[in-house]
């Protein structure tokens, strides 16, 4: 039998509701270690799902059996974990964002691949059947030529969240969502050609956005919008319409967060303005077990990491430029909201992303905190 590969999880507050389902289904790997600053944490995930518990970093990585970590931690530790991991002969699976800037991304691939280690990326959501099988449908010409895919991820946020409201994080709502959108429509749609966007902080006290609406045009000729918000008015909705020539379709999981629920998403497909029926190979079943080893993404997500160990190759999904160019259409959309003009990719230009977050938070309008 083969030996499980050792994995350590870096950041242990959602990583335990992401990750720690899926281990249980898990054949081909195991935890074996959990770090984070607050002690508590790493012991209630060692005792939840196995493995020791550290508070410190260079401790965690010198834990017998530790082949690979998953960094589930704020993007500013992104690149220094990575580094430190791989310098220790280990392997790596970054949350996303990948990290701050192109450079800091660059310098995680460099510092990973480059001493021929494992790099992926936590773009989970490219394991789910529902996102799958809108690939599908496109790459097969199901929908005709898709010229559009719009984006809804908003939901009523009027009081500040720790970290993620920082300046050090260098990016706030889009870039934590946005990643993972963006992501999907190149992976449906091909590479940004051009970004155009409004990004604005507009809740009192928070220091990078809550509020973004960018436009791409992608290589193929489509055009993807993304609309996020921290401050609308209406439950939580992440939304997807996908328009092509031969037909629409709508993908939405509405008051729930979908990268934990173990609810599908609900796919509508519409063909000359009548609804069609979509067939997903999902084995519905009363046995919980087979539903969440087939739907939840981050076992997908685990198991391509794994996979690519075992293989000694690089991912062919979730790759370290595919984080990369992530963050980089992210950073465009940032620039294009500075200057006010329209951003051409790739990012030649160098750009200092704290200027640019010191301008957003002087033009913004100001909304009070509730109380």
């Amino acid at each position: 039998m083969m030996k499980k590969i050792g994995i350590g999880f870096v950041g242990c507050g959602a990583s335990q509701s992401m990750y720690g389902p899926a281990l249980r289904y898990l054949d081909e790997g195991q935890a074996v270690a959990w770090v984070d600053v607050e002690l508590q944490k790493a012991q209630d995930a060692s005792t939840r799902y196995g493995g020791k518990a550290f508070t410190d970093y260079d401790e965690f990585l010198k834990c017998p059996g530790l082949d690979a970590v998953v960094i589930v931690s704020p993007p500013w530790l992104h690149l220094t974990q990575a580094d430190a991991a791989a310098k220790a002969g280990k392997h790596v699976l970054c949350e996303k964002p990948m990290g701050r800037t192109v450079d800091e991304c660059r310098q995680m691939i460099e510092a990973v691949e480059g001493r021929g280690k494992i790099l992926m990326i936590g773009f989970m959501k490219r394991f789910s059947p529902w996102f799958l099988k809108i690939k599908t449908m496109i790459d097969s010409g199901e929908l005709g030529e898709v010229f559009h895919v719009s984006v809804d991820w908003s939901w009523p946020q009027y009081a500040l969240s720790g970290w993620r409201d920082k300046r050090e994080n260098l990016g706030g709502l889009f870039f934590d969502h946005g990643s993972h959108t963006i992501d999907l429509c190149r992976w449906w749609l091909g590479e940004i050609e051009t970004a155009y966007a409004d990004v604005r902080i507009l809740l009192e006290g928070r220091e990078v956005e809550d509020f973004t609406q960018a436009i791409y045009k992608h290589q193929s000729g489509a055009i993807s919008t993304h609309y996020n918000s921290r401050m609308t008015h209406r439950p939580l909705r992440e939304a997807y319409l996908i328009e092509g020539s031969k037909a629409t379709v709508t993908i939405e999981c509405v008051g729930k967060w979908s990268f934990i629920s173990p609810e599908p998403f609900v796919i509508r497909k519409y063909v000359q303005n009548q609804e069609q029926p979509i067939a997903i190979d999902i084995p519905w079943s009363w046995d919980l077990d087979e539903y969440v080893k087939s739907t939840w993404m981050y076992l997908g997500s685990l198991r391509h990491f794994c996979e690519a160990m075992i293989s000694e190759k690089q991912p062919a999904l979730c790759t370290g430029n595919d984080g990369l160019k992530s963050v980089e259409a992210i950073n465009a959309a940032y620039i294009s909201a500075w200057k006010k003009q329209v951003i051409t990719l790739p990012l030649n230009e160098t750009y200092e992303p704290e200027k640019i977050f010191e301008s957003f938070a002087v033009e913004s309008p100001k909304i009070p905190i509730s109380r």
